[in-house]
């Protein structure tokens, strides 16, 4: 094929034309790729956030209640875990938190029960991993039951720091595990989860 016989047949203005039309097409291109790269969310490091259910609102937090030295054994320090459905009907949470065993001893998650969030919720898990720093929690409301909505406190931990709390800071934090469950099979209303930093001493 003589493609600059084919071209020849072009006047210049024509060829002109056809060269503007594929740069423009080209920048098009380019500018399009840059906003969807853009647009991407840059995620906080103390936060996920759910992608399980379009919509959902509910927020799982935790909060530095009580800080004790860690030469004060007789006192634990303590981390409450408040939960926030902002208008989200659920029956039960689960969730996996992660520490550092180095810097806890004697770690302890008290569910706030039968005065807590879920008042009538059945706690399905509840244990310490020391060793590999692990905290595994579940509770359900039983079928029949009515869900809750609003905010309130699911648990307390209870804890002892050790002296290694005077070298930096450490973070309890939730595993992607997490989940907040709603009124339908498999539903999850979980939008976001807060971890805690406990400070140097």
């Amino acid at each position: 094929m003589n493609l600059m016989g084919i071209f020849s047949n072009f006047t210049r203005k024509q060829l002109y034309i056809a060269g503007s039309v594929i740069a423009g097409l080209v920048i098009i291109l380019i500018v399009t790729s840059l906003l969807l790269i853009l647009s991407k969310p840059v995620p906080k490091e103390s936060t996920f956030i759910g992608t399980k259910e379009t919509g959902s609102h509910t927020l799982l937090q935790l909060h530095l209640a009580d800080l004790v030295p860690p030469e004060n054994t007789k006192i634990p320090s303590m981390v409450d875990i408040n939960i926030n459905t902002n208008g989200d009907r659920a029956v039960g949470t689960q969730f996996i938190l992660q520490y550092d065993p180095s810097f806890m001893s004697n770690v302890k998650l008290n569910p706030i029960y039968p005065t807590g969030f879920f008042p009538k919720a059945k706690i399905i898990a509840n244990y310490v991993d020391s060793t590999n720093g692990k905290i595994n929690f579940a509770e359900l409301i039983p079928d029949g039951g009515s869900p809750v909505i609003g905010k309130g406190e699911v648990a307390t931990i209870t804890f002892n720091l050790t002296n290694k709390i005077h070298t930096r800071s450490t973070t309890i934090k939730f595993v992607d595990t997490a989940d907040v469950l709603g009124t339908k099979t498999g539903e999850s209303v979980l939008k976001e989860v807060q971890n805690v930093t406990i400070p140097k001493l």
